[in-house]
């Protein structure tokens, strides 16, 4: 019952039309826009064979189309829109021919007969019996296939038990293989840069370094920084030299073992600009008088300060006071009345010579009674240039040296006026001068 039911339904679905309507006619209206339409296939080869339409056919109703339906309609005194309606249907209908049914003869609509219902079950049943007996006929052929596949199946067992063997088994399934790695490294920490202020023999030097870590094993790709580091942007920074004052933006590139890559941006400042301090010491000779002695123009302590290093620096540094300590020893009874700095430049004759004129002379401090040992801060305002050098010598007033005494001084502190100037620690530089 079910399977008559079925087909019952399908012929309902599928059965012919009693009445066919002929094939040239238009049923629909058809505007700009449509697309893959089989009677705007069919208007645009009317349009042709009007002489109006010199397009493709294609089914699309765009502009070439319509310009044609427009033109059709200004020749049957149809207002001109594009859009092929009702009206300019009914004309088109009427060039095109009458209705025709399914074998080809022109009837009307209004004298075709409708079919009755006694007409429909007829044709329905005659087509119910006919898929019965296909219906049959596909189940003998099926079950006729199911025997013969297991006869066969049976033939093939029987053949391997006559020759004792067993069938191979069958392989397993490899496992398939693991989705490629596709996620990049992640930065866990970093990149952090580390500038450090290194003393050298002839000043100082900003060093950098950098350093990182990531979420998984990762290598080090590249590290690119404006402006560009010495080192090459292939080497990773572990000391490398930048400029004072300077700030710098990096990226720092990273991959994994699958070559995924990760990059990381991060910025630095380097410190401010800084100035050096040596002890050249106070020599005899050129009507120097490297003893401790009795006078008022005792020279008993000289330094060097520079504004250099291996590098070139393009600030100048602003002095304001040195520190100094001052220690007696042997018979310290000797008085230390003032001290006097006077700064001199760097191209005076050397060995140095005391009658050279000094560049500043600044005043002398008068300094209190101490028995063995005191600091002294004196003011000194001198703007050091790129690049270059200056002497500062003390000269002292002393009175009351007996023979063996000895007066000891070091520079403990620069103080400069801008306060993001730095002394690179190669301060703490100790001179002695002994009496006769």
């Amino acid at each position: 019952m079910k399977k008559i039911i079925i087909v019952i339904s399908l012929l309902l679905s599928f059965g012919s039309p009693l009445l066919a309507f002929g094939a040239n006619e238009f049923t629909s209206n058809l505007y700009y826009g449509i697309t893959g339409n089989d009677e705007v296939i069919q208007l645009q080869e009317f349009l042709t064979d009007q002489k109006l339409y010199t397009g493709p056919i294609t089914g699309n109703f765009y502009s070439l189309t319509k310009k044609a339906v427009i033109a059709f309609q200004k020749a049957h005194s149809i207002n001109g829109t594009g859009y092929f309606g009702p009206l300019t249907r009914a004309q088109a209908n009427q060039l095109l021919g009458p209705i025709v049914d399914e074998s080809g003869a022109p009837v009307t609509t209004s004298s075709t007969p409708a079919a009755t219902t006694n007409d429909v079950l007829s044709t329905l049943t005659q087509q119910i019996t006919q898929l019965q007996a296909q219906l049959a006929q596909l189940q003998q052929n099926q079950t006729l296939s199911s025997i013969q596949q297991q006869q066969a199946q049976q033939t093939q067992v029987l053949n391997q038990i006559q020759q004792n063997t067993v069938p191979p088994p069958t392989p397993p399934t490899p496992p398939p293989p693991p989705p490629p790695d596709t996620t990049p490294p992640l930065f866990s920490s970093g990149p952090t840069p580390i500038v450090t202020l290194v003393p050298v023999p002839s000043g100082g030097d900003y060093k950098f370094s950098v350093t990182w870590q990531a979420n998984e094993p990762a290598t080090f790709v590249s590290n690119n920084c404006i402006p560009q580091l010495p080192a090459p942007s292939n080497q990773l920074p572990t000391s490398v030299h930048v400029d004072d004052r300077q700030s710098y933006v990096c990226t720092l590139k990273i991959k994994d073992s699958a070559n995924n890559f990760s990059e990381q941006p991060y910025t630095f400042t380097v410190g401010p600009g800084f100035i050096t301090a040596d002890s050249l010491g106070i020599w005899s000779g050129q009507n120097v008088n490297a003893n401790l002695t009795n006078g008022s123009d005792v020279p008993v302590y000289r330094i060097r300060l520079c504004n250099h290093d291996n590098w070139t620096y393009y600030q100048e540094v602003s002095l304001a006071t040195l520190t100094l300590k001052l220690t007696k020893s042997g018979p310290s009874s000797f008085a230390i009345n003032s001290l006097q700095p006077a700064i001199y430049a760097f191209a005076v004759p050397w060995p140095y010579n005391s009658q050279s004129p000094p560049t500043q002379l600044l005043p002398a401090v008068q300094l209190p009674p101490f028995s063995n040992e005191e600091e002294f801060t004196f003011a000194v305002p001198h703007t050091q240039g790129t690049n270059s050098c200056h002497y500062v010598e003390f000269r002292a007033n002393l009175s009351g040296v007996e023979s063996g005494a000895s007066l000891t001084s070091e520079l403990l502190n620069i103080g400069v006026s801008a306060p993001n100037d730095k002394v690179v620690n190669l301060l703490n530089i100790p001179y002695t001068i002994t009496g006769l």
